[in-house]
């Protein structure tokens, strides 16, 4: 019991702890477009602040989304985040091209809308045994990143749990800038590994029988 109490009274004081942080970003304008998202993703620990700033407008590398995507992909399989969705009225501002690349408040808008469209249509955890499913990309050995890099453990978390694609540029994590369509195509698959995690797959399929002898 003692346990349970020291826990809760553990968990409450780093998420009281986050909020304050991420109301004190000294870099955040009071009335910036992506105000609210940038505090929800320091809050949720998924955007790592840079020391008291945020950097907003510096440019998305491959390595920052596949930490962030792999942060995210725990809280949404664990159901925390917000339910609350956006309206469309709320258009963020950002200004990159398909080709472009993406800044750190672009990222922040689009997770955070992403996951609050996640969770409206969240499945129930059931009595799925994790990883089977045929659909999506099975697990490799990944030999294209260093163990000692800050990405490996975000990847290959990504990559034990079904939420990478065959070509996803998150198995080259690196310095290398990212673009609105790296961030969806990413983020698309991530949500699809969730998901597939939560889904519980049919156990009934049918039992092909051998060919009779001749």
């Amino acid at each position: 019991m003692r346990r349970i109490v020291l826990l809760c009274l553990v968990t409450s004081t780093l998420l009281i702890s986050g909020i304050a942080t991420a109301q004190n970003i000294s870099d955040l304008p009071a009335k910036h477009w992506a105000r609210t998202s940038v505090l929800e993703m320091v809050k949720f620990g998924v955007i790592s602040l840079h020391g008291a700033k945020f950097d907003g407008t510096t440019k998305v590398t491959r390595s920052e989304l596949a930490i962030s995507l792999a942060k995210m992909a725990k809280l949404l399989e664990a159901g925390n985040w917000p339910k609350e969705v956006k309206s469309l009225g709320e258009a963020t501002e950002g200004t990159s091209e398909p080709s472009g690349s993406v800044t750190r408040y672009e990222l922040a808008s689009v997770l955070d809308r992403a996951g609050r469209f996640y969770m409206h249509g969240r499945p129930n955890a059931g009595s799925k045994r994790y990883g089977n499913s045929d659909a999506l990309m099975p697990p490799i050995k990944i030999t294209t990143i260093k163990t000692t890099d800050p990405a490996f453990a975000s990847v290959e978390y990504m990559n034990q749990n079904h939420m990478l694609a065959p070509n996803s540029i998150l198995l080259h994590a690196d310095s290398q800038l990212v673009s609105p369509m790296d961030v969806a195509k990413c983020t698309a698959i991530m949500i699809a590994g969730v998901i597939d995690r939560l889904t519980v797959e049919p156990e009934d399929k049918p039992v092909i029988s051998k060919p009779p002898k001749r």
